[in-house]
């Protein structure tokens, strides 16, 4: 019901490109979703990468190593609620096979995770 920010999805092992899903309520349990995916990848996924997400009143941005990758404001579609609206979301940093077959082993390494609010809470 809160929602949820993928905002560092890896579709398979390997991936060169970074991906975040956010799913958001819309009124009496439908769920909206967007999707990004980098479009000028820098350095591979398999190298250290510093990732933010930015969520105030008026937007939410995602940033790999301080370059902004995505934004999305208002209803990001005609007809759709405000993303930022969201009541809290989970955080979320996940690898996926979407692709099916070929699943390999994989480990997503995360140095540290740290959450700011400008409101104290």
């Amino acid at each position: 019901q809160d929602g949820e920010y993928d905002f560092l999805n890896g579709g398979a092992p390997g991936e060169q490109c970074a991906e975040a899903f956010i799913h958001y309520p819309h009124g009496r349990g439908a769920v909206q979703q967007e999707y990004a995916k980098e479009k000028n990848c820098g350095a591979p996924l398999s190298e250290w990468h510093n990732v933010a997400v930015e969520w105030t009143p008026d937007h939410v941005k995602g940033f790999i190593d301080g370059k902004e990758w995505f934004s999305f404001s208002g209803g990001a579609r005609p007809g759709r609620k405000n993303i930022q609206d969201m009541p809290s979301g989970h955080l979320t940093i996940q690898l996926d096979n979407f692709f099916g077959g070929n699943m390999q082993p994989a480990t997503y390494e995360v140095d540290w995770v740290r959450i700011y609010s400008l409101d104290g809470k």
